[in-house]
């Protein structure tokens, strides 16, 4: 705009105020051009620029001003040279049918100037309704992502629960049998026992102990899965002020990151990547009783 007001004021005559132009103008008019070409758009965006309580909203509503401004100034001077004598009327003094020579350019270009100020009235209308929209959409798409955040750490957080019972639980059975078969084994077997015995005895508490082993590695894994989805909520919850210092590409990268860590398999839950102790819980027991009752039978009866 400022590139405008300049092509204007070249169209200005600098004695508008002298006698030449009186017959063309009235007082008002006068006035009110007098005072529109005094306001240089490079003085008053100066004066705006040092103005420490200018606003945003202040700036559009000088933006507004200086287009309507503008508009109306072209109007005027349009037809302050559109009511120009020809340079042959004799009744005029010399100045305004010297000027005449040139007025069909000049209105030319005022009207250019004037419908170019209000090209500029309408791109400004919908760049602010461009800015508004997508105000509106960015504070939609903001609340929708609190919503949904917020929505997913609950779910977490729910999930987390459901899981940490599920590893007491499992735990505590753990914890039941082994002291039922330790109990068992101690004192409710009378008499002297011999070492055969005592090793079939042990064989047939083998199963036990290895479902007690197996109810802890399940025990264990529960409450991983439990921790994970303590750790995912928190991370969840704090995302945006974690990501607020950050430029957009890494932004996006974490969120991306914590996004396959929220819609994926958890992973010590996840098919196909349970871990050493459950993959080797039942072979081992399945080994061990295999073994002792080879050896029992091998041995003769005392």
């Amino acid at each position: 705009m400022l590139e405008l007001w300049r092509d204007l004021l070249v169209q200005v005559p600098r004695d508008l105020d002298g006698p030449d132009w009186q017959p063309f103008l009235s007082d008002g008019n006068r006035g009110l051009l007098l005072d529109l070409i005094a306001m240089r758009w490079g003085q008053v965006r100066e004066v705006v620029r040092r103005s420490p309580k200018t606003s945003p909203h202040d700036l559009v509503d000088l933006t507004d001003d200086l287009l309507g401004m503008a508009i109306e100034l072209c109007d005027f001077l349009a037809g302050a040279w559109a009511a120009m004598p020809t340079q042959d009327d004799d009744t005029v003094p010399r100045g305004p049918r010297r000027r005449a020579v040139a007025r069909k350019d000049v209105i030319t270009s005022l009207v250019r100037l004037r419908d170019q100020f209000r090209s500029e009235v309408e791109l400004a209308v919908i760049r602010r309704a461009a800015a508004e929209v997508k105000e509106v959409r960015d504070n939609t798409r903001a609340a929708a992502g609190e919503i949904a955040t917020g929505d997913l750490a609950q779910h977490f957080e729910k999930y987390g629960n459901s899981e940490r019972r599920q590893a007491e639980g499992w735990r505590a059975l753990a914890v039941v049998l082994t002291v039922g078969v330790v109990v068992a084994l101690a004192f409710l077997v009378p008499g002297e026992r011999s070492v055969a015995e005592v090793l079939q005895r042990g064989a047939f508490a083998l199963p036990i102990f290895g479902l007690a082993a197996y109810l802890s590695a399940e025990s264990a894994k529960h409450r991983k899965a439990a921790q994970w989805a303590a750790t995912l909520r928190v991370q969840l919850l704090t995302i945006d002020l974690y990501v607020a210092p950050l430029g957009a590409k890494e932004a996006a990268e974490v969120r991306q990151l914590l996004a396959r860590r929220a819609f994926g398999d958890v992973p010590m839950l996840a098919s196909g990547d349970a871990t050493k102790d459950e993959a080797a819980m039942p072979l081992s027991v399945q080994a061990v009783l295999e073994r002792l009752l080879v050896e029992m039978r091998s041995k003769p009866e005392k």
